[in-house]
């Protein structure tokens, strides 16, 4: 746990797991808090240090 989040590791073999692992809470998270609040802490965490590292690989 990083910054009071759960932070999971793949290799590049679990491409496909981390795609539908992704899929998967990003549903349950709109399910359980709704599509508007979803997307507000989305938008609220774009400027997550961790976020933009992934911005620089990409």
């Amino acid at each position: 746990m990083v910054d009071g989040r759960v932070r999971l590791f793949y290799d590049y073999n679990s491409a496909d797991e981390l795609i539908t692992d992704v899929q998967k809470e990003r549903i349950e998270r709109i399910n359980k808090y709704g599509f508007n609040n979803y997307r507000k802490y989305m938008m609220e965490n774009s400027n997550d240090i961790l976020f933009k590292s992934f911005k620089n690989v990409a």
